[in-house]
């Protein structure tokens, strides 16, 4: 019914029951899983079950015959992206398959826009840990204050003694001071 390549998906594999679909689900990690409900050996929805446990962040598409509501209800708590009743049409399957894969490219723009924010933040941290550190060796801040801000910058104050080196490669120096914080 689909075309994989069309839509920026590759076809890893289809199973004939429950715990087949699952050892391929462990050994491909797909996106995006396709479901019956109704699957020998495990159905759709304890597979579903299994997924979230070791797999939340996949996409479930839960098809099936049975137009019941409690199974609907059931699917919508397990998290599955959406539930819809066979016949299935290609038009069908295929659209949903297009939102998915867009959420999927926004979901992952986002995790990349986090861990920029995330370097972001950590470099600025070091540098300003760079610069506390700076003013400690040269003696430009007091004990006092260089606690509080080290304890802003996440850096460890809870031991009685620090050790700090300079290391001047114009002078080929080596400098020490330690200072009781």
């Amino acid at each position: 019914l689909v075309d994989w390549k069309a839509l920026g998906l590759k076809f890893v594999g289809d199973a004939e029951d429950g715990e087949k679909g699952y050892a391929l689900m462990q050994q491909e990690d797909p996106d995006i899983i396709l479901l019956d409900i109704n699957m020998p050996r495990i159905n759709g929805l304890d597979l579903t079950r299994m997924i979230r446990k070791s797999y939340s962040q996949a996409k479930i598409i839960l098809i099936t015959g049975y137009g019941e509501f409690s199974y609907a209800r059931e699917a919508l708590r397990l998290g599955v992206e959406d539930y819809i009743l066979k016949p299935v049409t290609k038009a069908e399957i295929t659209e949903l398959l297009r939102t998915l894969v867009a959420k999927l490219k926004k979901e992952e723009k986002e995790k990349e826009k986090q861990i920029m924010m995330e370097n972001q933040v950590e470099k600025s941290l070091s540098l300003l840990r760079q610069e506390l550190l700076g003013q400690m060796i040269y003696g430009d801040i007091d004990a006092k204050m260089a606690f509080k801000k080290a304890q802003k910058l996440e850096i460890p104050t809870n031991k009685k003694k620090y050790s700090i080196a300079l290391l001047d490669p114009d002078k080929n120096e080596k400098f020490t001071n330690d200072k009781n914080l």
